[in-house]
């Protein structure tokens, strides 16, 4: 997840309009690389292979289904890639706006295609992307930084109930940024935890009593 570099996807049943997109896309000078695909006849293959491209960000339109052989639209697709990768930056398009609004799950996530590409438009879809993107970096490195620091401090001197707690919470996120398929259920980290800090307690009441023995045959001698 390099913050500096931006990859995004744009998915389209039009041909042209895939064209359009990325030509637009490349001259705004924001991403990377710009890659286009048109949608596959099935949902969870599309999601799949989405993933695999390690793409930055999703940009579809609405109306995938307008292609014979699709029965999903842009809005389930986003859902779709989301339920998977928690918060992942994704954005639709549309020259339908008012019936993408009423169908859509994230009203705040559609552009009307005939302004998105405006480069002085307030809503400037490239820009938004761009600043979504590296909000989404941000805050994934921040709370791993902090996930490292709990994990340090856990190994090194234990954890009280309310950072432990924390460290469940971050690693719930973290996983759910990157997989939500495969996430551990929260339980079974907390009893996995809680029996570390047990074998941590006794190892230390260990040394604690070796040491107090050592010191006691010390005076003795």
């Amino acid at each position: 997840m390099d913050s500096n570099k931006i990859c995004i996807l744009y998915v389209d049943e039009e041909t042209d309009q895939l064209a359009d997109f990325q030509a637009d896309a490349e001259l705004s000078d924001l991403f990377d690389q710009v890659l286009t695909i048109e949608p596959r006849q099935n949902l969870a293959e599309m999601v799949d292979e989405i993933l695999t491209l390690k793409v930055d960000a999703v940009i579809s339109d609405f109306a995938l289904n307008e292609a014979a052989i699709v029965d999903y639209n842009g809005d389930q697709l986003l859902n779709a890639i989301q339920s998977v990768r928690h918060n992942f930056p994704c954005f639709l398009r549309t020259s339908f706006e008012d019936d993408a609004v009423s169908h859509s799950s994230d009203v705040n996530r559609v552009y009307v295609k005939a302004d998105s590409l405006n480069l002085h438009s307030q809503a400037n879809l490239f820009q938004r992307v761009a600043a979504q993107v590296k909000s989404y970096n941000r805050m994934y490195h921040k709370m791993q930084q902090e996930h490292f620091s709990l994990r340090d401090k856990l190994s090194k001197q234990g954890l009280s109930s309310i950072e432990t707690e924390r460290l469940i919470e971050l690693d719930d996120i973290l996983e759910s940024y990157l997989s939500a398929e495969q996430k551990t259920p929260s339980e079974v980290k907390r009893i996995a935890l809680d029996k570390f800090d047990k074998l941590m307690e006794s190892t230390d009441n260990l040394i604690s009593e070796i040491e107090s023995k050592l010191d006691g045959n010390t005076l003795d001698v």
